[in-house]
């Protein structure tokens, strides 16, 4: 994909998803579909039958990272088979939506619409390595599950090349176990190994055409976070051995 055409579709996705959520008339997840529409992503959905606690419980969805085209992929999935149940709030960088210290036109443009941005997505914005906010999205997060409404993270805090997960943060079992919070692994799994760490810049003609197998485990809880951690890292890790 040339340059010219790749900044021509991120911003006619910025500009669309501006429109509509200034006109009112959209919800997050009819963006979401013409985003994935639009990057022509193909979606086969495993193990929807573990799905059946998850509108009667306090529910944490917890997936392997490759890069930011993840949250729709799952967020689209989990959706439709719970007819939309639930919104899906999602921890994401707090400079997602723009950064004041990128002088690109892209993420200062963006930066004047961060807030109703987070608001639109569902997004739950994070500084990391910052304690107070550490302490500031548990609480947003605990405040969300009691209002019947679930949480989508990356444990890992990063994403691979491959998609294979290595190491899981603890903080999120800390909050599961103690809260008496469930645990649903997730696995996703693409044709392409598009992932991108912190330091990468996003590259987003490399979400085009993907096709994605996302499977579905079931839901997990155990009082003791360390056996909770474990438990959900291999089950997400086991569909790539």
């Amino acid at each position: 994909m040339s340059k010219i055409i790749k900044q021509f579709v991120i911003s006619f996705i910025i500009i669309l998803i501006i429109i509509l959520i200034s006109i009112r008339k959209m919800t997050n997840l009819n963006i979401i579909n013409i985003i994935l529409n639009i990057l022509n992503i193909k979606i086969k959905v495993h193990g929807v039958n573990n799905l059946k606690y998850y509108n009667s419980k306090k529910m944490v969805i917890m997936a392997n990272h490759y890069a930011g085209v993840d949250h729709p992929i799952i967020a689209h999935a989990i959706s439709y088979h719970t007819n939309n149940s639930k919104k899906i709030y999602t921890i994401v960088k707090h400079n997602v939506f723009g950064d004041e210290n990128d002088k690109s036109t892209i993420s200062n443009f963006l930066g004047l619409f961060r807030k109703d941005l987070y608001k639109f997505f569902c997004f739950l914005p994070y500084v990391r390595d910052c304690k107070n906010s550490g302490n500031e999205i548990k609480n947003k997060m605990i405040d969300t599950l009691n209002n019947n409404d679930t949480i989508l993270l990356f444990p890992e805090g990063t994403g691979n090349y491959n998609g294979i997960p290595t190491n899981f943060k603890s903080g999120s079992f800390i909050m599961c176990a103690e809260n008496n919070i469930s645990i649903l692994p997730i696995t996703l799994k693409l044709n392409k190994n598009i992932g991108e760490s912190r330091k990468d810049k996003v590259t987003i003609k490399q979400w085009f055409n993907l096709e994605a197998d996302i499977i579905i485990h079931k839901p997990m809880f155990d009082k003791d976070w360390t056996k909770l951690k474990k438990n959900v890292f291999d089950q997400i890790k086991k569909p790539f051995d």
